[in-house]
């Protein structure tokens, strides 16, 4: 997950790419990492945008290597 963050669209395309149950994944991360995950990708993606906009990238370059839909989703989660 954390080396996808701009092609990962679903947690369902995600459970397809591991062979798991939706139920199955929701329950692994809240049992290991507390959180569901999609609050855990998230968290991830917003952690790299901090990152991005130190680095001096623009709000709307920075959403799309994210993997924000838009800018304005980035903006209002951010």
């Amino acid at each position: 997950m954390d080396t996808g963050l701009d092609t990962i669209t679903s947690i369902k395309e995600l459970c397809e790419e591991l062979f798991m149950s939706q139920s199955t994944l929701l329950r692994l991360f809240r049992r290991f990492l507390g959180v569901s995950p999609h609050e855990y990708l998230e968290a991830r993606r917003l952690a790299a945008a901090r990152n991005l906009l130190k680095e001096g990238k623009s709000v709307t370059e920075t959403a799309l290597l994210t993997g924000f839909a838009d800018t304005s989703a980035f903006i209002r989660l951010f």
